[in-house]
């Protein structure tokens, strides 16, 4: 027999640790709703584009802006590279 069958202090035990959790997983469901509104409502307001501007909110929150850039200039080089497509079209390196 499991422990959490015979031991009702051991099932109360864990009872209350999923209501602590459960309440705190509904915080953070309440604060994503927030976020989501928003985001939405600011782009909305002044013509901002969705997907640009939640990656600014995470890059600023995260601040790591110097690590998104490396990362945005390795994907282009590896794009050039590889397809031949450049910002100024095709090339004819590959």
């Amino acid at each position: 027999m499991m422990r959490w069958e015979k031991d009702p202090e051991f099932t109360r035990s864990v009872r209350k640790v999923l209501d602590e959790l459960s309440g705190s997983l509904s915080r953070i469901d309440g604060e994503r709703d927030y976020i989501k509104e928003t985001i939405s409502k600011v782009c909305e307001e002044m013509e901002l584009n969705k997907k640009t501007f939640r990656k600014l909110v995470k890059t600023y929150h995260k601040q790591n802006f110097s690590r998104e850039v490396a990362d945005n200039e390795e994907f282009e080089r590896m794009y050039e590279k590889i397809t031949g497509e450049t910002t100024l079209g095709k090339v004819d390196n590959v």
